[in-house]
């Protein structure tokens, strides 16, 4: 046994009784700290983020309401972090940020509530307003057009609702043809063709969706973005306006700390990766 000093063993005595002691202030200072360091609810965050957004709308003040959209805006983006699959959720970060003139975060929260529900009107129509409000050359149109106005039912629900339907028809198809041959129904067999092609048109068509090329999309976060004619600061600017936060952009090569963009007009220019975020 290991002996101090003076000769007396450590545990006996008034030795253990600091021991315990420091022990246990220990554990409760570590649990202080924890409970301190611990993330806030979603559901807290939401509320504060919600009662910043009223106290915006209720104030005369532009510099007042500025200031507390940009709270809101702030505790709905952390909440977000904690609570990613919400369409609703995802929309009133993008009105905070609309409100608070952050048109980048605005049209990213969009487009990440369409990407979750793509009918979700609410969610298209800000985002349209958002566009409206970009310059003519810069107004964003959607890739592959053509693939979205023939499989649009793609493009109208969710991955999550076309999966449900997909499966729902493949056990339409099972059902009938089992009952059919079980109760010797050609009828049945003839009935099962209906969902048996809905199912065929909703399996292609979402490998056609997920197989067409698309190139990465992109936000300008940054108010007041300056598009480059090469990768470098010291490149001439390519535009003779800077870009406007809340541009959307299309993504055509990465090198190291820059993208090289293209524009809704089709031309080209480079921005440093951090100016841009890349969305669904």
């Amino acid at each position: 046994m290991i002996r101090q000093n003076h000769g007396r063993p450590i545990g006996h005595g008034t030795d253990a009784f600091w021991c315990w002691i420091s022990a246990l202030l220990m554990v409760v200072l570590l649990g202080t700290v924890s409970d301190a360091a611990s993330p806030v609810p979603a559901d807290e965050l939401i509320q504060r983020a919600v009662d910043a957004y009223q106290a915006g709308m209720d104030s005369q003040d532009r510099s007042v309401r500025l200031q507390q959209f940009q709270i809101a805006e702030s505790l709905f983006q952390q909440a977000t972090a904690e609570v990613n699959r919400s369409p609703s959720l995802w929309v009133n970060l993008g009105n905070a940020a609309l409100q608070a003139e952050d048109f980048g975060q605005a049209v990213v929260a969009y487009r990440r509530a369409l990407s979750l529900e793509p009918a979700h009107q609410q969610a298209q129509a800000n985002l349209n307003y958002v566009r409206s409000l970009m310059p003519k050359w810069l107004q964003y149109e959607p890739s592959n057009q053509l693939l979205r106005t023939i499989l649009f039912w793609q493009y109208s629900f969710s991955p999550a609702t076309l999966q449900l339907i997909s499966a729902l028809m493949f056990l339409v198809t099972a059902l009938l043809v089992a009952a059919s041959f079980r109760w010797s129904q050609p009828l049945l067999r003839m009935l099962a063709i209906v969902p048996a092609v809905v199912w065929m048109v909703l399996f292609v068509s979402g490998w056609a969706v997920r197989w067409a090329p698309a190139r990465p999309e992109a936000v300008v976060m940054i108010r007041e973005s300056v598009a480059r004619s090469a990768d470098s600061l010291t490149s001439t600017a390519r535009f003779a306006e800077a870009l406007p936060s809340g541009t959307e952009v299309a993504i055509l090569e990465r090198r190291e700390d820059w993208v090289r963009i293209e524009v809704a007009d089709q031309q080209t220019a480079w921005l440093p990766s951090s100016a841009v975020e890349e969305v669904p």
